[in-house]
């Protein structure tokens, strides 16, 4: 006589359903009616990368993300267009310019560890720069910066 617990008994359940889901068969109608969308645009896929962490997410000149790059390479292989991207987020609303910034992005943390803001110099379009040529680049520009 075989003894199971619960817990066994659950990990078997949980995965007969996944395991029955790999045969799962979806049928449709055999052609589009005319009323249906037209072909989706192979530039769909798109990013937003926090200001904050570009560099993060792209490296730079001296150290590029391969990863990063890489799979904006193969995202542009497979759709035959490269992704959009938008540098911003949230932490656009409190990034600011210093023309004579030395470093690409400086990041304010207190010592809770809460990012207060981000300040971006000239070094920062090299970055950008690092992005496939024919990316189509969304910046997030604060056009008014109340104050006092």
């Amino acid at each position: 006589m075989m003894r199971f617990s619960f817990s066994t008994l659950l990990v078997s359940v949980q995965f007969q359903a996944v395991f029955s889901l790999t045969f799962l068969a979806l049928k449709g109608p055999p052609f589009l009616p005319s009323s249906a969308s037209h072909t989706l645009n192979p530039a769909l896929a798109s990013f937003s990368i926090e200001t904050a962490f570009f560099e993060a997410y792209l490296g730079n000149s001296s150290a590029p993300n391969n990863l990063t790059l890489n799979l904006l390479d193969h995202l542009k292989q497979r759709t035959g267009a490269s992704p959009e991207i938008r540098v911003g987020g949230i932490t656009a609303d409190s990034t600011y310019w210093r023309p004579g910034q030395s470093s690409a992005l400086l990041n304010f943390i207190d010592g809770s560890g809460a990012l207060h803001n981000t300040t971006i110099g000239p070094e920062f379009w090299k970055i950008v720069a690092l992005l496939p040529a024919d990316a189509k680049i969304i910046m997030n520009l604060v056009l008014f910066l109340y104050c006092c």
